[in-house]
């Protein structure tokens, strides 16, 4: 950034161009200083009041639904293909 303020002759431009400098430079220097530079703690963390577990039964029973239904289609749509397409 320096070698591009010194190819820059008009002063307004290499003062705003000293200002962006000067931000970067302090930026960097609070980086270093503090580790939780980027990060602002808005909640704490809060444990559950609850322990949460997957409803195993919900899943098993559901899967089950789902896997007869989607094999009825299949079966009828199997069906309809040979009654259609195969005399």
């Amino acid at each position: 950034m320096n070698a591009q303020i010194i190819k820059v002759s008009e002063i307004d431009i290499k003062k705003t161009l000293y200002g962006l400098l000067e931000n970067e430079l302090k930026n960097i220097k609070l980086a270093n200083a503090r580790t939780d530079f980027a990060f602002n703690v808005i909640d704490p963390a809060v444990p559950a009041r609850e322990a949460f577990k997957p409803n195993r039964k919900f899943i098993v029973f559901s899967g089950a639904v789902f896997g007869f239904v989607f094999s009825f289609f299949l079966v009828v749509l199997y069906g309809l293909y040979e009654k259609l397409y195969k005399k």
